[in-house]
């Protein structure tokens, strides 16, 4: 009989510890989880710029006059003779043209010169422009004519008798400073066009030929034509207008509207999986039975898990389906954050700074220092006492979270030293409604262990 009664104590025994007792058993498990990515996409915007638009053009011809106009024998001449009644000879011509278009300012302009030529193709035959709006107009010596000093040196080649004219010492000197302006023939400078018809063209006559060149900046120019007088190699060019073709804009600063497309980066959600390691309440008999390596829970309420934190003190329930949530953790105030393996609803144990009393001003400022946006405190703050008689304010909150969702919770503030501590029992409404008598009571869960 006493041996009966011991196995049925201990049946008994076991049976009550196995009911009452139980273990945390890590268990391998597949969650999906919800990540936040973002995506490049391109939107149209208005914006507005001040422009110059065009409200009036004039457009124009200009005859020019020259201003400054002579012509000499600047390089005297040539000739050669085999004998009496056998020679020939050239005696070169500069002819010059001074324009002053200083006064005749244009929105755009340009400078087209028309002209004939005649004769053969001497090397030495050219029409230049040349640039004189820093220098000015050149104008002949008036105590000497060039090419008269009846000078000629005399050589003999191949039985022919050259005969050159032999320059001045005044014709150098001026001719010196002519070249400092112009160039040398070969070498013209302050150049804006030229016809040469000995070096690039190769033509024996040209009627109504022409050059231009633009005018914007131009106050002065010089034409200067080299041309053979006489002699076999007898060349002409007459120059036969010169014009300035000119347009005038009148503008307004008028402010349009346009369009560009800009970048922006849009957050969306993507759905991942990963395994992780859940915690399950599992008696410990069955533990026993299935191995592993069990360490003992914390014993709750039938359908619930307790959450306990030693640094602050304090502990807290939940429904037994959710689990960890590390990827919520957005924000150094964040302690722990706990929900259903597909997102929501959840509850965030945040530690803030207790810097002021509590207040809608205070709660809003402090929900987005911790990267929330477009806060609102939905209801009046109410003031609550817990099972274990701490005085908290409960409220319902609306914000855009870190993750980019509208998120709608009931919250509870309590002061526990210089820390705030609360509670956000959260959902999105747009997958699971808002259930406020749910989320208060876990919300009221909280106890603490120790005192202030």
């Amino acid at each position: 009989m006493s041996k009966l009664s011991l196995l049925v104590g201990m049946v008994v025994a076991i049976s009550f510890v196995s009911t009452i007792s139980c273990v945390d058993k890590e268990v391998p498990v597949t969650e999906t989880y919800y990540d936040t990515e973002y995506k490049t996409e391109y939107r149209t915007e208005t914006y507005t710029e001040t422009e110059d638009i065009i409200v009036e053009k004039k457009e124009g011809i200009t005859s020019l006059t020259p201003e400054v106009k002579w012509q000499a024998h600047l390089y005297g001449g040539w000739y050669i003779m085999k004998a009496p009644g056998i020679s020939t000879g050239g005696l070169p011509v500069v002819r010059y043209y001074g324009y002053d278009i200083s006064a005749d300012r244009h929105s755009e302009s340009h400078v087209k010169i028309t002209y004939s030529y005649t004769g053969l193709i001497p090397a030495d035959t050219y029409l230049h422009v040349h640039d004189l709006s820093d220098a000015g107009q050149i104008v002949l010596p008036t105590n000497f004519e060039f090419g008269q000093s009846g000078q000629y040196e005399s050589a003999v080649v191949e039985g022919w008798d050259h005969y050159n004219y032999v320059q001045t010492a005044q014709e150098l000197e001026w001719l010196e400073s002519y070249h400092a302006i112009v160039g040398e023939p070969d070498k013209p400078e302050r150049l804006l066009a030229s016809y040469e018809p000995g070096k690039n063209t190769y033509e024996s006559e040209c009627e109504d030929c022409s050059v231009e060149f633009d005018a914007q900046g131009v106050k002065e120019f010089a034409i200067i034509t080299r041309t053979e007088s006489m002699g076999l190699f007898k060349t002409t060019i007459k120059i036969s207008r010169v014009q300035l073709i000119w347009t005038d804009v009148i503008t307004e600063k008028r402010t349009v509207t346009k369009e560009r497309q800009v970048s922006c980066q849009v957050p969306y959600q993507v759905e991942k999986q990963r395994t992780v390691t859940k915690i399950k309440k599992v008696p410990i008999w069955e533990a026993m039975l299935t191995g592993g390596a069990p360490t003992t829970c914390v014993p709750g309420e039938e359908g619930q898990t307790e959450y306990v934190n030693e640094e602050y003190g304090f502990s807290v329930k939940y429904p037994s389906d959710w689990v960890e949530r590390p990827e919520l953790v957005t924000s150094p105030f964040h302690v722990a954050v706990f929900g259903v393996v597909d997102y929501t609803p959840g509850i965030a144990i945040v530690a803030a700074n207790a810097d002021a009393p509590i207040s809608v001003d205070w709660l809003i400022e402090s929900y987005q220092e911790m990267g929330n946006s477009n806060v609102k405190i939905l209801s009046p703050l109410t003031g609550t006492i817990l099972a274990d008689g701490t005085k908290a304010t409960t409220y319902k909150a609306n914000y855009i979270a870190a993750s980019g969702y509208e998120v709608t919770a009931f919250c509870l503030d309590t002061d526990k030293g210089n820390k705030r501590i609360r509670l956000v029992v959260w959902t999105v409404e747009e997958y699971v409604p808002y259930d406020e008598a749910k989320f208060s009571e876990i919300a009221h869960t909280l106890r603490f262990t120790m005192e202030d």
